[in-house]
């Protein structure tokens, strides 16, 4: 009686570890070794491999539908980068000014001879933000933020 009821602990508790193990392999270690992530807001991933703030706090501008985030660990001359991008039905005159305007508040330069009217490009010390807002599909423009880490390269 005693050994059927320690073979029965044995078989749930050997379940919990498969399925723990599992859990860390799907969202912990994958996303600490693939080179590109997408992932969303809130989840592990996302948790796992968004480090900057910059990225975590970009002005998500009357979103069309939920922002998706990226983060690149770098492989040969790609630098690493943590990125979002997002749809938004806003004007983009109105989207550049609101993105430009947070980047120098949060300390980025503005590189005045790599922007336009449709993507520009800024700068400080240990990384660049590259900001692109192109049209999508009817009135809606996607927006997309990357920010390049310079880890001593």
């Amino acid at each position: 009686m005693a050994s059927k009821k320690l073979r029965v602990w044995l078989i749930a508790g050997g379940t919990v570890v498969l399925l723990l193990a599992i859990f860390i392999i799907r969202y912990l270690a994958v996303p600490l070794v693939a080179e590109d992530n997408y992932s969303k807001r809130g989840s592990v991933a996302y948790y796992v491999t968004i480090k900057s703030a910059t990225i975590k706090n970009f002005p998500l501008v009357k979103l069309v539908e939920p922002e998706e985030y990226y983060s690149s660990s770098g492989d040969g001359p790609k630098l690493p980068a943590n990125g979002v991008i997002y749809l938004s039905n806003e004007d983009p005159n109105t989207l550049m000014d609101t993105a430009v305007s947070y980047l120098v508040g949060r300390g980025f330069d503005k590189d005045d001879s790599q922007c336009g009217n449709s993507e520009c490009t800024f700068s400080k010390k240990g990384s660049t933000v590259e900001l692109r807002i192109t049209p999508h599909a009817g009135d809606t423009q996607q927006v997309k933020c990357t920010e390049y880490f310079d880890v001593g390269r």
